[in-house]
């Protein structure tokens, strides 16, 4: 009996951790389905019926994950808003100053915006598919939290002297999102203005509020 309790046990858990193993990895196949058909089709022209069948998933199984489009288009700009902070980040670290990590990230996320997936999720149909305010929410939800934490290393370092930390993240994460709307319509003329732009409102920071 104590080794059949054993066994049952151990099966029991090797059964949840196989269903969730297999929810996670449907759950993938439905978002890599519908992300690849968003930015080859464009999110307008791809219908349910076309991501359950890219995704090979049946409109109970589709249903089960997301309860509409839409929020399965929230879930992707969300781990491509994610994605593009975390590897900007892994750029930015090199920098003498807090100052310098922000400006390198900053640079380095403008460069993540170019890649046209990148650009087709978070610039061109994120706004129009989401609305401005909810797409902004939630990229907001990451970038602003990382800018915070980098703009506080800045202060508590000596480098800047601002009022409030959230405050300034805000007005450079909007910095940010225009700049890179400029670069994608404008391209390479536009660049070096945007750098330009980017130092001078970093700079500004050293004198405020002194």
């Amino acid at each position: 009996m104590r080794i059949h309790l054993i066994k049952t046990t151990l099966s029991g858990e090797k059964g949840i951790a196989s269903q969730q193993d297999r929810f996670t990895a449907t759950r993938a196949r439905i978002i890599d389905a519908a992300q690849n058909m968003f930015i080859k089709e464009g999110y307008f022209a791809t219908t349910m019926q076309i991501i359950m069948r890219e995704a090979n998933v049946s409109k109970g199984g589709m249903y089960h994950h997301f309860d509409s489009k839409e929020d399965m288009f929230a879930e992707i700009f969300s781990q491509v808003s994610k994605a593009s902070i975390t590897e900007a980040a892994s750029h930015g670290t090199k920098g003498k100053t807090s100052l310098d990590v922000i400006y390198n990230s900053a640079v380095a996320w403008l460069k993540v915006m170019r890649e046209p997936k990148v650009a087709s999720i978070l610039l061109e149909q994120g706004p129009s598919v989401l609305g401005w305010k909810r797409a902004r929410a939630i990229e907001e939800k990451d970038s602003l939290k990382s800018l915070v934490i980098m703009f506080q290393k800045a202060q508590q370092a000596g480098e800047i002297n601002i009022g409030s930390v959230t405050t300034v993240a805000k007005l450079f994460n909007a910095l940010l999102a225009e700049s890179a709307f400029i670069d994608i319509e404008f391209g390479d003329p536009s660049w070096p203005q945007i750098e330009h732009i980017i130092k001078l409102f970093l700079d500004g920071l050293v004198n405020t509020g002194t």
